[in-house]
């Protein structure tokens, strides 16, 4: 993707450089870049920021590659019925830990059900990329014969007989 001249320096690729409002965001990046020149300006937590932003970019593999899809279902297939119940206030803490235990058995039923679905649908994932993979093999061996054959044919001298 090519570089947005507006974003502040070290950002990488400009993210929304289709986006409406671009007098806005040229605002919002001349901000920026006045920030991270500012003595005193946390540059190392910044990079800390940006280098665990970029794990939660979405992968993007090749549409044809079924591994891949496969491997991205197989990462996502366990789930945590443990909803989080942090709060900085005690009472909304309290609620949160009232609810969780009020829905804690359907949560653990209903995660370890979508797991189990997770998890079949990698194996078939893998068992159909197999599958794919031979076919693809023995294709290829075919038009290899087939090419071979069609050379054999045009060499021979018009009229021969086949075989003598």
């Amino acid at each position: 993707m090519p570089r947005d001249d507006s974003a502040p320096s070290g950002t990488g690729p400009a993210i929304g450089a289709d986006l409406p409002r671009p007098d806005l965001r040229a605002r919002v990046a001349a901000a920026a870049v006045a920030a991270e020149t500012r003595p005193g300006f946390p540059e190392h937590y910044l990079e800390q920021v940006r280098e665990t932003a970029l794990t939660f970019e979405a992968p993007n593999p090749d549409p044809d590659d079924i591994r891949a899809a496969v491997a991205m279902l197989e990462d996502h297939a366990l789930t945590d019925p443990a909803v989080p119940v942090r709060s900085a206030s005690r009472a909304k803490r309290a609620a949160k830990q009232a609810v969780r235990k009020a829905v804690q058995f359907q949560s653990e039923y209903f995660a370890g059900h979508l797991g189990a679905v997770a998890w079949d649908t990698v194996w078939i994932g893998t068992a159909v990329a197999t599958r794919i993979e031979e076919l693809e093999r023995t294709v290829t061996r075919l038009q290899e014969r087939i090419d071979e054959l069609e050379r054999a044919a045009g060499e021979r001298a018009p009229g021969a007989t086949p075989g003598r």
